[in-house]
């Protein structure tokens, strides 16, 4: 058995349990049992109702943390300004798709689970504040080549994030419309040969 975790103020044992459960959320989806999670989080099951009113609260919880853009936010701050405008492209292409992929991943599993009756409202707003702040990080990451564009960075952000999120669905399937080089070269140079 696994060292207890030391006692930690709510706000910080709710993140951790969070962060505990959604690995085994992306992997088991609503099959993931609260024991589990105690044993990942290294904390008796019933500190987990102590955190959460029921398994229910921490799976919307972790699906919140999931929809919340700010890890992916601050892996596209990280990408170097100094890199080539198609290498960043890339990574950032990259790293919206792994985002993508598990948020899909997570909610579809939960749909099918309760026959589509989850409450899409509080999901909603959560997808438009972090489209807003994906599209921003996004710019931030073209702003070093605008003169290089045909449109502002911001749409040129906007334009990137669409295509990450119609193609970071695992279900998407053929590779060729996944693999972030290609769609970068795409998204960069259209589809007609480069001049």
């Amino acid at each position: 058995m696994p060292p207890r975790a030391p006692a930690l103020p709510p706000d910080e044992r709710r993140a951790a349990i969070i962060a505990a459960a959604r690995p085994l959320l992306l992997q088991y989806a609503d099959r993931v049992t609260t024991r589990q999670v105690a044993e990942a989080a290294g904390i008796a099951e019933g500190t987990i109702f102590r955190a959460f009113e029921n398994k229910d609260h921490l799976v919307q919880a972790v699906v919140e943390s999931l929809m919340d853009p700010a890890e992916t936010c601050r892996a596209l701050d990280g990408i170097s300004r100094t890199l080539p405008l198609e290498e960043r492209c890339r990574l950032a292409l990259a790293q919206l798709q792994e985002h993508v992929e598990q948020l899909s991943t997570v909610l579809t599993a939960l749909v099918q689970a309760t026959n589509g009756h989850r409450e899409p409202g509080r999901m909603h707003e959560c997808h438009q504040e972090g489209s807003r702040m994906l599209v921003a990080a996004l710019a931030r990451v073209l702003e070093p080549d605008a003169d290089q564009l045909r449109c502002t960075p911001t749409e040129a952000a906007s334009m990137l994030r669409s295509l990450a999120f119609a193609t970071g669905h695992p279900h998407v399937g053929e590779a060729v419309l996944t693999d972030p080089e290609r769609l970068t070269s795409l998204l960069l140079y259209g589809i007609t040969q480069r001049p």
